[in-house]
């Protein structure tokens, strides 16, 4: 079963796509900062993990499990300084 990798699927397009895959059965890898849980988090086929794609080590880990990449993770206007 193909799996894949979300980067920012805690975001607002992130979130519906993650949704759409899932209701694909496609299993989902989500990489993203927030500290929120996603309505998705406790679906069998989501797996959620709390770090930064800027962190090169888990990034490499991640995209290891997987056989495609959604890149979505970005700096939201004015939530930084």
């Amino acid at each position: 079963m193909e799996k894949v990798l979300v980067t920012g699927g805690n975001g607002f397009i992130g979130n519906h796509l993650v949704n759409q895959l899932l209701s694909m059965g496609i299993k989902v890898l989500v990489l993203d900062k927030s500290i929120y849980k996603p309505t998705y988090y406790n679906i069998k086929r989501a797996e959620f993990i709390e770090g930064d794609v800027l962190s090169q080590e888990l990034l490499h880990q991640c995209l290891q499990q997987v056989d495609t990449c959604f890149h979505l993770a970005a700096i939201a206007s004015g939530l930084c300084p």
